[in-house]
């Protein structure tokens, strides 16, 4: 049948939301088996996904919800229980929804037919005569259950064959012959007659008048709209600064209000909490650990931190292959951990932290740590390290060449691991966000990684500096602090520039000899300003020419030529109407090689 495209798209947005419903539900009935709330949770997800494949005449899909849904039937009546070999057959059923509506999303397209997945559910529905005889009694249904049974009775769903949807009309009522009430004395008592009370709604729920689902496209033309008003602001601020006008004043700072709550305003309609991305993790850390023989909790912690949703959804495959490595490697066999005297559940921890205009995801648990030996070795054995670089590298220096591509400690190869394809992926792909990633670990305690990424890649509080008679952006998210080079206190260390920065020492470099197609003499470093920045625990000093202010700038993407080269997240247009490059500053510093 021909489906209308933008049908399909709602279909396929409102199904995702229901496959993370029941993502998380069926982790959570697993360790509680009787929660009926859950059960019925499940059982209307799959009924509701039903409901719209029959209305598409999708039948792959229809066939799998409607026996899942009779399964559940079974369960939330008393008449079957669930249990962890139910749920692996489940757990194969997300996957397959998951694929379809993957190819659903690219528009209308032919499913297959899971035929081994539906005979699975047959034999799961499949229960004795005995039962089947004792279950023949109708169960008594609560009241929210009658309302939906009601429910169902009026808005009657898609059937189960070959034949296409009904499409559901509403007629007026035929006319019932009227009820003559008995006779009534006057001033007799009326019988009381109470109402049926209204269908509960979910709790928090909104009304469905107060959403209104608009298209990421949509809502990208406005960002970028409010992007240009944004710099337009910039411009008009620094023309005023020339121009002494009470009235122009006032004008510009109206408008300098109205543009940053339009601009916080609209930025919102973009965030989305990392729960969205979370809640990808249970079923997947229950299937790996259940699959070697290990036992992990998950824990999640500050969920409800909001990014945009680009991010969140370029989150998924760096935190997916994060999230399988701790499992593999990290959490130790059950025998083992008892053997150090540990619980024989290890636990993973998701965090995720509001940090000024970036966020902090923190991957942790409590396995075996890693060796920083282990890693010398296999660098120097594999010639990815000299043994004289070996010698003067540091422990938390050797722990960030885990990201290399092609490294791996694992010693064979299984369906999860050895293969050295993995963290070299998160390292890209969380740089791509221009962000960082960082590994502490601590041998027999566990493992933390730590990812920084901006909170939006639209809009960036930064500062402005000039170096070589050219403006640059740095994000003001990494600067730690502004002083003057001094020096007395600075050394030259094998030919590093190095100053004294609180109870340590750091590296300074004249930024233009760190940026491509730039090469200055350091001999010009007299009383010139350094910018401390500090990316992944370490701190660079940067020596500029001259700082010119806190500016907020709208990220633009770069040409091709200079997105080759290394050190730039993008360009902006200052208030002045220059061109400023914003400097990446994590690949400036390869702090993570």
């Amino acid at each position: 049948m021909d489906v209308d495209e933008e049908i399909l798209s709602q279909f396929v947005q409102e199904a995702n939301e229901l496959l993370e419903v029941l993502s998380e539900n069926l982790i959570k009935l697993e360790k509680n088996k009787t929660d009926k709330e859950v059960i019925n949770i499940v059982f209307r997800a799959f009924h509701t996904i039903k409901g719209g494949a029959g209305f598409l005449g999708q039948k792959p899909l229809v066939d799998l919800c409607h026996r899942s849904e009779n399964i559940f039937d079974l369960i939330r009546s008393g008449n079957r229980s669930f249990s962890s070999s139910d749920m692996d057959v489940f757990s194969e059923v997300l996957d397959s929804l998951i694929s379809s509506f993957e190819l659903l999303a690219n528009g209308p397209a032919e499913l297959p037919y899971p035929a081994e997945l539906i005979s699975a559910l047959d034999a799961i529905e499949t229960i004795s005569e005995d039962d089947k005889a004792g279950s023949s009694a109708q169960p008594e249904l609560s009241d929210e259950e009658a309302l939906e049974a009601l429910f169902d009775e009026l808005v009657s769903a898609p059937k189960i064959n070959d034949e296409p949807a009904a499409e559901v009309t509403s007629a007026p009522p035929s006319p019932e012959p009227p009820i003559e009430a008995p006779p009534v004395n006057e001033g007799a008592k009326k019988p009381s007659v109470t109402p049926p009370e209204p269908p509960k709604s979910p709790q928090n729920a909104k009304p469905e008048a107060q959403i209104v689902r608009v298209g990421t496209d949509r809502i990208d033309a406005i960002v970028n709209l409010v992007g240009e008003l944004v710099l337009n602001r910039n411009r008009l601020k620094k023309i005023s600064s020339d121009i002494s006008d009470a009235g122009l004043d006032k004008g510009l700072s109206e408008l300098d209000f109205i543009a940053s709550e339009l601009q916080s305003a609209v930025m919102k309609t973009r965030m989305q909490p990392v729960k969205r991305v979370f809640q990808r993790f249970p079923r997947v850390v229950r299937d790996i650990a259940r699959s070697l023989g290990k036992k992990v909790d998950l824990v999640f912690i500050g969920e409800d931190t909001e990014l945009d949703k680009n991010l969140v959804d370029a989150l998924a495959d760096p935190l997916m292959h994060m999230v399988r490595n701790s499992v593999d490697h990290g959490i130790e066999d059950i025998d083992v951990r008892l053997g150090a005297g540990k619980q024989d559940t290890g636990t993973l921890t998701l965090q995720a932290e509001t940090k000024g205009d970036t966020v902090e995801i923190i991957i942790s648990d409590d396995g075996k740590g890693i060796d920083p030996n282990a890693i010398r070795d296999k660098c120097i054995g594999k010639g990815l390290l000299t043994v004289e670089d070996a010698a003067n590298m540091s422990d938390k220096e050797l722990m960030q060449l885990v990201f290399m591509p092609g490294f791996s400690t694992a010693s064979s190869i299984t369906d999860l691991s050895g293969r050295g394809v993995g963290l070299d992926v998160v390292k890209t792909g969380i740089e791509a966000m221009n962000g960082t990633v960082f590994i502490d670990s601590k041998l027999g305690v566990g493992t933390v990684f730590t990812l920084s990424i901006p909170m939006t890649m639209t809009v960036l509080q930064t500062l402005m500096i000039e170096s070589d008679s050219c403006v640059y952006a740095i994000p003001l998210s990494v600067i730690n602090e502004i002083y003057i080079f001094d020096e007395d206190n600075t050394n030259i260390v094998s030919g590093q520039l190095l100053s004294r920065f609180k109870d340590g020492t750091m590296p300074v470099f004249h930024l233009s000899s760190l940026l491509p197609v730039k090469d200055v003499s350091d001999d010009l470093l007299k009383n010139q300003k350094v910018v401390v920045v500090t990316v992944a625990d370490k701190s660079v000093g940067f020596v500029v020419d001259n700082v010119v202010g806190q500016e907020e700038v709208v990220i633009k993407p770069l040409g091709a030529f200079i997105a080759s080269l290394e050190g730039y997240m993008g360009a902006t247009i200052t208030g002045g109407g220059d061109v400023a490059l914003i400097l990446d500053t994590s690949r400036i510093l390869n702090v993570n090689k």
